[in-house]
């Protein structure tokens, strides 16, 4: 049963399994070309990247320091989120980067560094990714910038509204599972890359 493989691996419900499977097939990944059983083995197990509680915990905090100086509207809407909302949105978008960041470390020996500090707009807006190295050579800007987006596992497309789609070279789509509320949750958190690199 697939859902029980989906299950097991990710660390998740049957019914979180379920719907990570449904929300591939709606949205392109799972098709004529590609079974769902080959989705899982050649997609999604291979580019699986877990968070551990360490990792989690340093989002959270980054998320936190942050927060004061971004503004609580959706993007591109003038509805106000509380303070909880902010944060659970910056954590889930700094989950992401994180996972990004293991998944160059992992799949392709490349050292990130993330810009989570304090800084301007302009300074930050071009590149989640700061500076990358690989092997021993020294830290250096990226040669493109990187914008990457999370979302939940309901997400089936990669949303860039307005002028973002022009503040970088390339778009990195991340889907986050937690079970449960993000930030309010066993740890228990995975991440998927659904696109190819």
């Amino acid at each position: 049963m697939l859902n029980k493989k989906v299950s097991d691996f990710l660390s998740v419900s049957l019914d979180t399994a379920e719907k990570i499977l449904s929300k591939a097939e709606v949205g392109g990944e799972i098709n004529e070309e590609m079974n769902a059983g080959d989705w899982v083995e050649s997609r999604l197990i291979p580019n699986s990247i877990f968070i551990d509680e360490d990792e989690y915990a340093r989002m959270c905090i980054d998320a936190l320091k942050i927060l004061g100086t971004t503004a609580a509207t959706d993007y591109g809407s003038s509805r106000q989120r509380d303070l909880g909302q902010s944060w659970a949105d910056m954590t889930r978008g700094y989950l992401g980067e994180i996972a990004f960041v293991k998944f160059l470390k992992e799949k392709h020996q490349i050292d990130a560094e993330l810009g989570h500090e304090v800084g301007s707009l302009t300074e930050y807006l071009p590149s989640d990714i700061h500076k990358v190295r690989k092997g021993a050579e020294q830290f250096r800007a990226p040669g493109m910038k990187i914008g990457i987006k999370t979302g939940k596992w309901n997400g089936v497309w990669l949303d860039i509204p307005g002028k973002q789609f022009d503040h970088s070279d390339i778009h990195v789509f991340v889907k986050v599972v937690p079970e449960g509320t993000i930030c309010f949750h066993s740890l228990s958190t995975s991440v998927s890359f659904v696109t190819r690199f």
